[in-house]
């Protein structure tokens, strides 16, 4: 949502665009949570059963559940007013035109670029690159109806880095639960191991991510991705 939202403030410069954005952002934070908990409970289903999976799935199921309660919670206390916000933007949407959506979508394009020129992508860049991909994508998508075809290596890329960052999420929650848990020194290095699991997966993408780029950066002069149809 805040990635349409950018384009229209960027052709309609007045356009209150945080004040907008903020009970969709409250909405996509909640129903993030969730996503990342269910996200982390199927790959962890993937491991052989132990004791300590079968603890950690528990865990995650509580918080699952609490998760869930909550983003109920948000959505029916942000319904009445999601409809007042939609109603702010339509006139706003109106000024959208060909030539300042191409505009914004050369500059994301731009910074897409400067991304991926770089020789190795590392965790810090990969990151920078999948925000800024993600809302070039979606408005070209939506200014382009066939962008899924012309397009194909920067979805490809853009899927890549989305299982990357999956994979992180998952790290950076074994981490924290190593933290706040008074683990047994035989359950502490299973969960090293479990993530060190999850972290080969990790390397092993990030070198697929750096193989893909190029493909995916040549993408952009062939098909002068970020013109607006």
């Amino acid at each position: 949502m805040n990635a349409a939202l950018r384009i229209v403030n960027h052709c309609s410069p007045d356009f209150p665009r945080k004040k907008i954005f903020q009970p969709y952002k409250t909405i996509g934070k909640s129903a993030g949570e969730v996503r990342e908990i269910q996200l982390e409970e199927s790959a962890i289903r993937k491991l052989p059963p132990d004791q300590f999976t079968r603890n950690y799935l528990l865990m995650l199921k509580e918080q699952r559940l609490v998760k869930k309660k909550e983003f109920v919670e948000i959505k029916i206390q942000a319904k009445a007013l999601l409809k007042k916000r939609v109603d702010k933007i339509l006139p706003f949407a109106d000024d959208i035109n060909t030539v300042s959506a191409s505009v914004y979508l050369n500059e994301l394009k731009k910074n897409c670029i400067e991304q991926m020129n770089r020789e190795k992508l590392n965790p810090a860049t990969i990151h920078k690159l999948r925000m800024i991909l993600k809302e070039y994508l979606y408005n070209f998508e939506v200014i382009n109806s066939n962008s899924k075809l012309t397009l194909k290596p920067l979805y490809q890329l853009q899927d890549l880095i989305g299982k990357w960052h999956d994979l992180s999420v998952i790290q950076h929650h074994l981490t924290n639960y190593k933290r706040r848990s008074k683990l047994s020194v035989r359950n502490a290095a299973h969960l090293q191991k479990v993530k060190s699991g999850f972290s080969e997966k990790a390397s092993l993408l990030i070198s697929r991510i750096n193989k893909i780029k190029n493909e995916a950066l040549a993408t952009f002069t062939l098909h002068g991705a970020g013109q607006a149809q």
